[in-house]
């Protein structure tokens, strides 16, 4: 129950981190995913606000405001994506003290250019849960045996989720598919499938901007001809390309199965979104 409890309040945060109340650390994290993956680490000893996190809106066209900034300012750990997906939030974290500011894409050792949606490597989002532990540790050391535990219960509770990725890849490695954008790239890898639509067409998506008329037309080509299981498309970068090329896919008979870039409201915290998405691309490809 951790997971519900955490993910339902983080998503419905609105003060600022230096509210701190009775809790030993103020944290500020960069997206849903990271923000609800710390508050359940942290428990009651962190108040972790999320920033850019609202599943309403297209992510990339977050502007930070005031209130961000000056909750960038005062926490006392800042998680930052990287990889050019937070910029807004990382200029804001520029300058703080050593120690204080966790970038995900340096956990991980992403290179530059890599897709930035880190979240979706879901096989290895344990590394991030140790590296926030570590963290809070070396912030509050009084905390640490908590910090331990909620890692350990964080890590116990996302296996399944890894179990059933795994067995997908068992089944269905090779598979042929499609996406509007490389939202759920690393997921999509570790499931074993292969994205065959051009990869133009999502990075204009990704980019906020129109594809090329060569990469609409081939991402039709490859829904009506090419063989593909399933399209996976991002819901909240919807637009009348991408509804176009959904139509497309249904009327051929290929699932469409829609992806969020962050943690749907009423979504009982990381696991349980991701765990429902492994599934959905599972039964599309199942059935």
């Amino acid at each position: 129950m951790l997971a519900a409890t955490v993910g339902a309040g983080l998503l419905g945060a609105c003060g600022g981190a230096d509210d701190r109340g009775d809790a030993a650390v103020t944290a500020v994290a960069s997206g849903g995913a990271w923000a609800d993956i710390a508050g359940q680490i942290g428990g009651p000893r962190v108040a972790v606000r999320p920033v850019g996190a609202d599943p309403g809106t297209d992510p990339h066209l977050f502007t930070p405001g005031a209130r961000d900034a000056a909750a960038v300012a005062s926490a006392d750990l800042a998680i930052v994506n990287g990889l050019g997906y937070d910029d807004a939030v990382a200029r804001l974290a520029a300058g703080r003290d050593a120690g204080t500011t966790l970038v995900v894409a340096d956990v991980l050792g992403a290179p530059a250019g890599a897709n930035p949606h880190l979240w979706y490597d879901v096989e290895r989002v344990p590394e991030v849960a140790r590296a926030i532990a570590d963290a809070f540790t070396q912030l509050d050391p009084a905390g640490h045996d908590t910090y331990t535990a909620n890692l350990v219960t964080f890590l116990d509770t996302l296996q399944p989720v890894i179990d059933r990725i795994e067995e997908t890849a068992a089944r269905h490695t090779g598979t042929r598919i499609a996406n509007t954008e490389r939202v759920a790239g690393y997921l999509l890898d570790e499931m074993g499938l292969v994205v065959v639509s051009p990869a133009g067409y999502a990075t204009a998506i990704e980019e906020g901007v129109e594809p090329s008329a060569s990469d609409t037309r081939a991402m039709s080509e490859v829904l009506r001809d090419g063989g593909v299981a399933l399209l996976v498309y991002n819901e909240q970068a919807e637009s009348a390309v991408t509804e176009a090329a959904a139509r497309t896919a249904r009327d051929r008979g290929v699932p469409v199965v829609g992806v969020t870039e962050t943690i749907p409201r009423g979504t009982a915290g990381y696991q349980a979104w991701q765990g429902a998405q492994v599934d959905a691309i599972r039964g599309a490809l199942e059935r």
